[in-house]
């Protein structure tokens, strides 16, 4: 997994970026937590530029975002409700989740599109409520841009700081790569297992 995410880095470059973090906000097959890392790396190696690296993640996790604020506003409370229970079983996303988010989001307004954006398990659906119950789309790209800056750079500044160890750094983000998407696979199946059980 991490071969194939260098591959798409070396051969796409930024826009590579762009596409990888689009992907992880809208459906993530890989975590910003290996991409990033993995990206300020290269950087340091010479690879990508680190301004170019920081506004291309967070051009696509932001567009990610706005699918998500988008689908919110067009389907409104109720058909969101209807579709998350009737697509829970491949969404791996329980009603009860969406309640959550949803509580989070009602709790905290705008400041939960922030913070939601450093928190792995909210970061993408806390689009959903902000678009749902119409949060001015002006207000939503400030909070949901300033969040991602912050987490995106933090992630992508501790792999470019930790340059000078690539052998260690390669093993690490290995191993935390196949930990990482060893256990959002077991999540999934229990997901799934769960809501077919409650079927």
């Amino acid at each position: 997994m991490i071969e194939w995410t260098e591959q798409i880095f070396q051969q796409f470059g930024h826009a590579g970026v762009f596409f990888l973090m689009l992907l992880e906000n809208i459906f993530p097959p890989i975590p910003s937590e290996i991409i990033l890392p993995l990206s300020g790396f290269m950087a340091a190696q010479g690879t990508l530029n680190p301004i170019a690296l920081l506004a291309s993640s967070t051009a696509g996790a932001v567009s990610g975002a706005l699918f998500w604020y988008y689908i919110g506003h067009k389907l409104g409370e109720a058909r969101v409700e209807k579709w998350i229970g009737k697509h829970s079983r491949w969404l791996a996303l329980s009603t009860q989740d969406y309640d959550k988010i949803v509580s989070f989001f009602n709790k905290h307004s705008a400041a939960s599109v922030f913070f939601a954006r450093m928190i792995p398990a909210f970061r993408s659906l806390i689009s959903l409520p902000a678009g749902i119950f119409a949060m001015g789309f002006s207000k939503f790209l400030i909070y949901t841009t300033a969040g991602t800056l912050i987490w995106n750079s933090t992630l992508i500044f501790t792999g470019y700081m930790l340059q000078q160890k690539y052998t260690y750094i390669s093993e690490m983000i290995g191993m935390a790569a196949n930990l990482i998407i060893g256990g959002l696979l077991l999540i999934y199946v229990y997901r799934l297992t769960r809501a077919g059980l409650k079927k």
